[in-house]
């Protein structure tokens, strides 16, 4: 039993305010020794009932209360000992919502944004001091793979400020730090102020803005310009990488359909010294400090294979056309008639009858005048 019973608040909606009903006290027969419970009686449902959302409660609980990190985020017990060395050391909440289970912050090892699915790769840790060299702040950065934007639904976008362990503002706060506000997007990042002096305002929606608040973001600057290089450097791998194997996928292609049987030799011929022409190209790109990644060395893989087939590839025999019965003039316009059906149709049988039917329509018609 709770010796000195725990004090209950029954409030109820006036106007826009809540009016004090009464306070009672209730014993109870398990349970923390300390605790407070705030009962509402006819809430009004507004709109889309986020009050009375089991799910975006707990959603906001996660970002916003000081709940632990999930015992399946390998990284929790890291982020956690950084925070505690740094004088954050208060115990997390435990909450509990019915039909939701147990609020613990939103950070996974791999983070599904819209589809994608990003993981963890790297923490980064660090203090910022103030004007006198004492810690204002301690933050920690989560990389991952940078492929753009996080979504909403991650809970984990943007760079956010906490006091007391509790977030201050939203996931946009700090994007005025970036060289580009879209970067915040990116982010998985936050800062815990330690600094007595940056307090946060009534609204906890900021803090009050002084001059220690001015100097803690102003030395935050270079790591988010570090953040937004990683970011362009995602980006522009990510383009490099799409466009060399695109590149490279058409080379595979175009050896696939002279390696077939009846590919006419002449179209096997100018097929292979595309390739040919297109491989240093290749090559060169891909051996580039800019593809040092597992993606990269699978892509320098294909690569290597490529130029193994190519080396491998006979010599095309451009007298054994099939078309030594046309005269000259026809052969050119011939051929690239051919060509382009082979590289259009690729491998398939279709390719080989259109072909078959062309000729021998040809054929036909050249017999027919000759007859004539």
């Amino acid at each position: 039993m709770c010796q000195l019973g725990c004090n209950a608040l029954l409030l109820q909606p006036a106007g826009r305010e809540l009016q004090w009903l009464e306070t009672r006290s209730v014993r109870v027969s398990s349970g923390p020794s300390h605790f407070f419970e705030v009962e509402l009686r006819n809430v009004v449902r507004h709109r889309d009932d986020r009050l009375l959302n089991a799910l975006e409660v707990s959603n906001y609980l996660a970002q916003v209360a000081p709940v632990p990190f999930h015992p399946e985020f390998s990284l929790g017990p890291k982020i956690s000992d950084f925070l505690n060395a740094h004088g954050m050391s208060s115990l997390p909440l435990t909450i509990n919502i019915e039909g939701e289970g147990q609020v613990y912050r939103p950070h996974r090892d791999v983070v599904n944004s819209s589809g994608k699915l990003l993981k963890m790769r790297e923490l980064e840790t660090f203090t910022t001091l103030d004007r006198d060299g004492n810690v204002a702040a301690a933050s920690w950065i989560l990389h991952h793979d940078y492929v753009g934007s996080l979504s909403r639904g991650t809970l984990v976008n943007g760079w956010r400020f906490r006091s007391g362990n509790l977030q201050v503002g939203n996931n946009s706060l700090l994007e005025d730090l970036f060289p580009e506000s879209r970067f915040n997007g990116w982010t998985i990042a936050e800062t815990h102020v330690v600094d007595s002096k940056i307090v946060p305002n009534g609204r906890r929606d900021d803090y009050e803005h002084s001059a220690h608040y001015s100097d803690l973001q102003t030395r935050l600057v270079p790591f988010a310009r570090e953040i937004a290089h990683r970011c362009r450097t995602s980006s522009i791998t990510r383009n490099a990488l799409q466009k060399v194997s695109g590149d490279l996928e058409r080379c595979e292609e175009k050896l696939a359909i002279a390696a077939k049987p009846r590919t006419p030799s002449f179209v096997c011929l100018s097929l292979r010294n595309e390739v040919e022409a297109a491989l240093p190209g290749i090559e060169r790109v891909s051996s580039k400090s800019l593809f040092d990644q597992p993606e990269g060395e699978q892509l320098r893989s294909r690569v290597r294979k490529l130029a193994n087939r190519l080396a491998q590839f006979g010599a095309a025999d451009e007298d054994v056309d099939g078309l030594s019965d046309f005269p000259a003039p026809q052969r050119g316009i011939i051929r690239q008639i051919i060509e382009a059906i082979h590289v259009i149709e690729g491998e398939t049988e279709d390719a080989d009858k259109l072909v078959g039917r062309i000729l021998a329509r040809l054929r036909k018609q050249r017999t027919s005048k000759g007859a004539r």
